[in-house]
């Protein structure tokens, strides 16, 4: 089913049903430790009649952080799919997404200006204390901790400035020059 006020899927379905079948992935995801979960731009109205999942959050942040146990990153789908920019603006989206328990954003389809404007409404919504530090802080957190889990279990001794030394070796800043003409 599809709402056509919002153009988003719909799951019309009880929240008994939700976690007997459609949570049960989610479920074995977490009890694995999976790294990180992408939400879905569909609507879930049994949980939250007014937002989609991913800016959702009795979604995000109630239903799988607190009821499912999930410690992991949450990365939003991309902003700029029709299913969120048809409704919101990207930097709405983006201080809604963050506030309702993303930990990453994507942006795939904008611009360089786009791009500007939603960190500088990220910075205006801590500011004004929209999104709180410690929602950053626990973002972060996350961020870091899948970092250290991917990158230095092959490198154990590795840190921070050894690992910036492996990133910018001349032949990845060429590489990363060469993108940037594209």
């Amino acid at each position: 089913e599809v709402d056509s006020h919002l153009d988003l899927p719909v799951v019309n379905h009880l929240e008994k049903r939700l976690h007997e079948v459609e949570l049960v992935p989610f479920q074995a995801a977490v009890e694995a430790d999976v790294a990180a979960i992408m939400t879905a731009h569909i609507s879930l109205p049994v949980l939250d009649s007014e937002r989609p999942v991913t800016l959702s959050p009795t979604v995000l942040e109630g239903l799988l952080r607190d009821k499912l146990h999930y410690n992991g990153l949450v990365v939003s789908d991309d902003l700029t799919m029709r299913a969120i920019s048809d409704r919101y603006t990207q930097a709405d989206a983006a201080v809604m997404a963050i506030s309702a328990g993303c930990d990453v954003l994507l942006l795939c389809d904008s611009d360089q200006d786009s791009h500007v404007e939603t960190l500088e409404a990220l910075i205006r919504a801590v500011e004004n204390n929209v999104i709180s530090r410690l929602r950053l802080a626990e973002a972060l957190s996350r961020q870091e901790r899948i970092k250290k889990r991917f990158l230095f279990s092959l490198q154990p001794s590795a840190s921070f400035p050894s690992l910036r030394s492996l990133i910018s070796r001349s032949e990845h800043l060429a590489v990363a020059d060469e993108m940037s003409k594209f």
